[in-house]
Parts: C-alpha cells; structure tokens; sequence
C-alpha cells in the first residue's frame, strides 16, 4: 500500500498537484441525485490508496447500502488525469439547471487542502463523461447487481407485512407522481402530508410550473392514508418498469406511500386492481389538482 500511496503522490507531484492532507478524505466523489423517474440515487467514494465506497440510496424503498471495491493506482492517477486535463478546477461551479425533470449529478475533485464541486445536469457532456469514467473505473455496474438483491429481499419484507387498515398513522405521506409521456400528458408531483399541506410540483403540460402550496382538511389527509393502506396497496409489486408501457404516448402514474419512516412505492398497472387503480384519481379530486393543471 506504501508503494502505492508513493507511486500517486510522485505523479501527482509531477502535474503539481498532491494527495488530500487527509487520508480519509476522497480524492474523487460522484454523486448521482434522483430525478422524476427511475435514476440510481448513489454516491461513489475514490480513495488515493484505491478504496471505493459505494453508497446506494433507494429513496422509494427507504433502503441504504454500502459496497466496497478496490482499484489499482493507474487507475485513480488516469482518472485525476482526466479530470486536470479537462479544466475541472477552472470550470464555474455554478452550471445552469436542465430541465425541471432532469436527471443531475455531482462532481468532486479534493487535492491537498483544495476543494472543487460542479453539480450539473447530464446534458453537460464534458463533466458527464468524467462520470462515467468513475463509474467504470470505480465497478459501480458490479455494485448495482450486487446490492440489487438486497433491495428485492427488503421489497419483499415490507410487501408480505400484515398491516391494519385501521390503525393510527402519526406519521404519514402520499406522493403521486404523473410522469411524462409523448402526447402531452400532464406531468406532476403531489405531496400529501397528514396536516394537511398538499404541495404540488408543476413539471410539463400544466398550467402552473414549479411548486404550489395548498391545504386540505387534517381529516381529508388522514383518509386518503387510510384508503390507500385498506385498498392493499401496501403488498403490490412495483415491476413496471418506464420503459414497459404499451405505447409512448401512455401517462406512467406512480404512488409512493410513507407510513411511520417506512417508504412504499409502486407503479399503477393496466391490471392493478380496480380499487388501486382509482388511487390516482381520488388524490386528484381531493387536493383539487385541476386548478393547477388547467387554471381552473
């Protein structure tokens, strides 16, 4: 490892850079943000000695998983290679916003007791090609098959839980999300919290862009809870993937359903059961929504 180390820091030396002055601190850090889809939520750790931490986030599933992976020191000095020579540390930090739906990512470069970050949308293809080449050095395709089971195993848990459907939620939400599609379809996030507050995230084809603010009654949030919970969505199998869709122009509507800590989500499928597949449109009817999408 001693080698190692002195093999980097004699590189880096030559470019006039150096190791961070802390062993423990990344030397590269990608971090992919989620997106209104399916987009991996992760952050990928590089260390100067070649450890990777992988750390995976599945914010539907409420699940957290760290991976570990070794690289050899050729391929952290090619990756610090890349990004110097791509001007990284010259570029502004400040990089425009894509679109409102828009898969983002992150970007960190620690050199001794310097510090650079660009978060960036994938459309920017200098710094998204930087990321890929940490994903392939540090095996996060590897780090994906692996932890994957274990997210099916927690998934699985959660959907054969027997549940009351009348007991009391102290801490509760409904997320719905409408996603894009191409025939206009209207493209929004709606939050429900049990106070009340209905927070609505205006995306493509509505008439209100950007986030709204609402309340319905306490009573209103807690049944559409209680509803949801009685109609068995709490043991549906979030399979369809976006891709699934019979046709391009088919609206893809996900709910995600957040009881005491825990997060269930799942999409509505052409078979769900019809109970299920109503979910969607009481939300709708009970925030309201249509002053938000038409201007009614």
């Amino acid at each position: 490892m001693r080698i190692v180390l002195f093999f980097i820091a004699t590189l880096l030396f030559s470019c006039g850079q150096s190791l961070p002055d802390d062993p423990n601190t990344p030397v590269i850090v990608l971090s992919r943000h989620g997106c209104y889809g399916r987009c991996a939520v992760y952050t990928v750790n590089i260390f100067s000695d070649g450890r990777v931490v992988y750390n995976l986030n599945d914010r539907f599933m409420g699940v957290s998983r760290r991976w570990e992976n070794k690289v050899t020191g050729d391929e952290v000095n090619n990756l610090i290679d890349t990004i110097v020579d791509s001007g990284f540390r010259d570029m502004d930090e400040s990089r425009n916003r894509g679109p409102i739906d828009a898969a983002e990512s992150t970007i960190a470069f620690n050199w001794g007791d310097k510090h650079k970050s660009i978060r960036y949308w994938h459309g920017i293809k200098k710094l998204e090609s930087i990321a890929k080449q940490i994903d392939e050095v540090a095996g996060t395709k590897r780090a994906h098959e692996f932890l994957a089971a274990e997210v099916d195993k927690v998934k699985q848990s959660r959907m054969d839980r027997k549940v009351d459907p009348h007991a009391e939620y102290s801490n509760g939400a409904i997320f719905l999300d409408r996603l894009e599609c191409g025939a206009g379809c209207p493209s929004y996030t709606i939050s429900v919290q049990t106070n009340g507050m209905v927070v609505f995230e205006g995306k493509m084809n509505v008439a209100s862009t950007g986030r709204r603010i609402g309340w319905i009654s306490m009573e209103s949030a807690k049944s559409l809870i209680d509803v949801t919970v009685a109609s068995g969505f709490m043991s549906t199998e979030d399979t369809l993937q976006i891709a699934d869709s019979d046709s391009a122009s088919t609206s893809k509507t996900r709910i995600t359903l957040v009881l005491d800590q825990e997060v269930l989500s799942s999409y509505i499928k052409p078979n769900s059961p019809h109970v299920i597949a109503t979910l969607d449109s009481s939300i709708d009817i009970i925030v309201r929504t249509a002053k938000w999408i038409n201007g009614d």
